[in-house]
């Protein structure tokens, strides 16, 4: 089998099962069913939060629901939602990651999306690649809305591959090919290869699936 050195990672939008998506019936008053005053959006990443707060409000102006966007540390994000779903106490909704995805539509632990899906003017599943959603598909089922997803890139010095005489990477390249160049461009002052240790999303994770 041909090791290629493509990677995606995927990020979906999965609701708990104890939550009924309130656009469908909603009271327009600003509360949900159960005891909280607004919708409980929980996610791991700062950076969107501004953007997705946006969406957010949008939506509460539409609906007339409250939502509260909450960040968590990556570190501790999925220990909090294992403890949730443990406990029976998770948020409304939440990312959910391709990674985890299997574990908890396994457990019957997010709501089922495909009657809202059917009834959405829109959300259209097939306007997503289908890689992506059937990484939240289970026994049929959709469970979560793909949210956003990101390609690995190798990024290469022309001049150091020029210098060395070797073609440049393209797509036929396998994980073997990529070890070959870089052993030919290491030397005495530079390495063929380096990598982002602190982040296994853009290394070893790509190579470990890979392999």
């Amino acid at each position: 089998m041909r090791r290629t050195l493509k990677k995606t990672v995927a990020v979906g939008l999965a609701a708990a099962t104890a939550f009924s998506l309130c656009a469908c019936g909603g009271s327009g008053d600003g509360s949900k069913s159960g005891s909280k005053d607004a919708l409980e959006v929980v996610i791991w990443d700062n950076n969107q939060q501004k953007g997705l707060q946006q969406i957010c409000d949008l939506f509460t102006e539409e609906t007339g629901i409250k939502v509260d966007v909450q960040v968590k540390e990556w570190d501790s994000y999925w220990t909090l939602l294992e403890a949730g779903a443990s406990g029976g106490d998770m948020p409304d909704v939440f990312w959910m990651h391709s990674n985890n995805s299997q574990m908890y539509m396994k457990n019957n632990k997010l709501l089922k999306l495909d009657d809202y899906i059917e009834k959405s003017d829109k959300v259209d599943m097939s306007n997503y690649m289908s890689e992506i959603t059937e990484l939240y598909t289970y026994d049929g089922s959709y469970y979560a809305v793909p949210k956003d997803y990101d390609t690995i890139a190798l990024w290469y010095n022309k001049k150091m591959f020029d210098d060395a005489g070797l073609s440049y990477p393209d797509e036929t390249w396998t994980w073997d090919d990529l070890y070959d160049a870089a052993k030919k461009l290491t030397n005495g002052d530079q390495y063929g290869f380096c990598m982002n240790t602190s982040n296994d999303q853009d290394t070893y994770y790509n190579m470990v699936y890979s392999m």
